[in-house]
C-alpha cells in the first residue's frame, strides 16, 4: 500500500494583480508533489474575476491538485486580514504563503520542503529557502532576499542571534518558506493590529519563543521586486503611510521592550534601518504625492541623497524607479535655470539700465549661476554615489 503524503496548501494572496496570477498557478500545478491544495484569497480587487480563474484552474488542473478554494472579499482589509482569511480556510497539513505574482522556483520545491520536514523531525515548524528578487516576469534575477549574514544566522540555529538580527532584517523570506499547521497556534503571529506587515513581527515572536527555521540552501521562490515591503514605489502614498505605521508599531511592540536582547552591532544597524525606512517613506510617499516639478524641488533639496547612503540592509533594484524620478525631475528643471540665466544676461548686456539696476541684475545672475552650479554638482554627486552603491552591492552579493 502506497504511503499517503501529507496535504500541502499553497496560498496565493491577491490584490490588484489578478492579471498576473496565471504563471503563479502554473508554478503550483507543475509541482511533482502528489498532494496539493490551492487557496487563492483576494483582498477586494476590482479586477478580480473569480469565474475566469476557476475556468483556468479547471483547464490546467493536474492529478496532484486535490482541492482548490477561491476567496474574494468585497472590501480591502489589508494583507494580514487577507492572509488570516486564507489560514481559516485551508485544510492542508502544511502551507506556503505567496503573492499572486510570486512563483515557485522549480517543480520539486514542495517535495524538497516535505523531505526536510521528514528529515528534521516532527518538531520542525517551518522550512525555508532563498528567495530571488526578480523582474515582473520573474525571468531575470536582480538580487536575493537573504544575504550571507542572514543565511549564517538561520543556519546557526541560535534563536537569540536570529531575534537580534530581526531588529533590522526580515528573515526568513516568507515567500520561500513552508509552514506546518502548528506554526501559527504556537507562535501567535499574523496579528491583525498590523495591516500590511504579516511576516516580520511574526518572525520576531517566533525567535523570542526559541524557534528557528530549517534552512535549505537553494532558491525556492521568485518574487517580483518593487512591492511595498521591500521599499518599492508601486503602491499609493496612502499604502506607504499605512505600511510605515505598521513598522513603527512593530519596533515599539516587538523590539524595544526586548532591547537588551539586541546585540550592539545589530543596534547600530537598527538605527540605520530607521533612517532607511524614513528615507523610503519620504521618497515613495511625500515626494510622489506632490504634483508638479517645481513643487517637488523642496523635497529634492531637502533629501538629495535618499536611498543612496543607507544601503546596508536593502537592495538597489527596488528603488530604481524612485531614483529615476529624482533624476528626471532634476533634468527637467535644468533648462529652466538656463533660460532664466540667458534672459538675465540679455537684459544686462543688451538693455541700457541705470547703474543700481545693473548691480541688482548682476547679483541675481550670480545667484542663479551659483544655484545652477550647485544643482549640476548635486546631479553629478548623485550619479557617482549611485554607481558606487551599485558596485558595492554587487561586490557584496557576488
Amino acid at each position: 500500500m502506497l504511503e499517503q503524503k501529507p496535504l500541502v496548501s499553497v496560498i496565493l494572496l491577491c490584490y490588484r494583480n489578478a492579471s498576473r496570477i496565471r504563471p503563479s498557478i502554473n508554478s503550483v500545478l507543475q509541482q511533482d508533489y502528489p498532494a496539493l491544495e490551492l487557496v487563492i484569497s483576494d483582498d477586494g480587487s476590482a479586477d478580480f474575476d473569480e469565474a475566469d480563474i476557476r475556468t483556468y484552474i479547471e483547464q490546467e488542473r493536474t492529478p496532484n491538485l486535490r482541492n482548490y478554494i477561491i476567496l474574494h472579499s468585497t472590501e480591502n482589509k489589508g494583507t494580514v486580514r487577507n492572509l488570516r482569511a486564507a489560514l481559516d480556510a485551508y485544510t492542508g497539513d502544511y502551507y506556503i504563503n505567496m503573492g499572486a505574482d510570486d512563483r515557485l522556483a522549480a517543480n520539486d520545491v514542495i517535495s524538497t520542503y516535505i523531505d526536510a520536514f521528514d528529515t528534521f523531525g516532527f518538531n520542525t515548524l517551518l522550512v525555508s529557502g532563498q528567495m530571488a528578487m526578480a523582474n515582473e516576469e520573474c525571468t531575470v534575477t536582480l538580487n536575493y532576499a537573504l544575504n550571507k549574514e542572514d543565511i549564517l544566522t538561520l543556519c546557526s540555529g541560535d534563536s537569540k542571534r536570529l531575534f537580534s538580527r530581526l531588529s533590522h532584517r526580515c528573515l526568513p523570506a516568507t515567500v520561500a518558506t513552508c509552514y506546518s499547521r502548528a506554526f501559527d497556534s504556537i507562535v501567535e503571529g499574523r496579528d491583525t493590529a498590523y495591516r500590511y506587515s504579516e511576516d516580520h513581527h511574526t518572525f520576531q515572536r517566533m525567535a523570542r519563543k526559541g524557534i528557528v527555521p530549517v534552512y535549505i540552501n537553494r532558491i525556492t521562490a521568485y518574487h517580483p521586486a518593487g512591492g511595498v515591503a521591500n521599499g518599492g514605489n508601486l503602491y499609493d502614498p496612502q499604502v506607504q503611510e499605512s505600511f510605515r505605521a505598521d513598522k513603527l508599531r512593530m519596533w515599539k511592540n516587538e523590539i524595544y521592550p526586548y532591547w537588551d536582547d539586541v546585540l550592539p552591532a545589530d543596534r547600530k544597524l537598527h538605527r540605520k534601518r530607521l533612517k532607511l525606512d524614513r528615507d523610503n517613506y519620504i521618497l515613495n510617499s511625500r515626494f510622489r504625492s506632490v504634483q508638479g516639478k517645481m513643487k517637488k524641488l523642496p523635497a529634492l533639496i531637502a533629501h538629495p541623497l535618499l536611498g543612496l547612503l543607507h544601503l546596508n540592509d536593502v537592495t538597489l533594484s527596488t528603488r530604481g524607479r524612485s531614483i529615476e524620478e529624482f533624476r528626471a525631475t532634476l533634468r527637467d528643471l535644468s533648462p529652466m535655470f538656463l533660460l532664466a540665466l540667458v534672459t538675465l544676461y540679455v537684459l544686462h548686456f543688451a538693455v541700457l539700465l541705470p547703474l543700481p539696476f545693473q548691480q541688482i541684475l548682476e547679483s541675481i545672475i550670480m545667484g542663479i549661476v551659483f544655484l545652477y552650479a550647485l544643482v549640476m554638482v548635486s546631479i553629478a554627486t548623485l550619479l557617482a554615489l549611485y554607481a558606487f552603491a551599485r558596485w558595492r552591492f554587487r561586490k557584496r552579493h557576488n
